[in-house]
């Protein structure tokens, strides 16, 4: 039986591990307004509340030998 785990991430600890996306999943569509309002939403709550946490939002991935498979998530976590 496979175990399913969920668990608060640091933004940093996030990016140490190597992700890829399965060919079954959508195409990446956020334009570059996504993404500015995104990093200004990073920035602003960094400003005002650097010492609160920020939900950047769930994301799901399966562990595939030495990488991950990035299931749920891909458009705020490929930017």
């Amino acid at each position: 039986m496979k175990e399913i785990e969920c668990k608060k991430k640091q933004l940093k600890d996030v990016f140490k591990a190597w992700y890829s996306v399965p060919a079954y999943q959508r195409h990446y569509v956020w334009e570059d307004d996504n993404i500015n309002d995104l990093l200004c939403d990073f920035a602003d709550n960094y400003i005002e509340r650097k010492d609160d946490e920020y939900f950047l939002g769930s994301y799901i991935i399966q562990k595939k030998d030495d990488c991950f498979d990035l299931l749920d998530g891909q458009q705020r976590f490929l930017p």
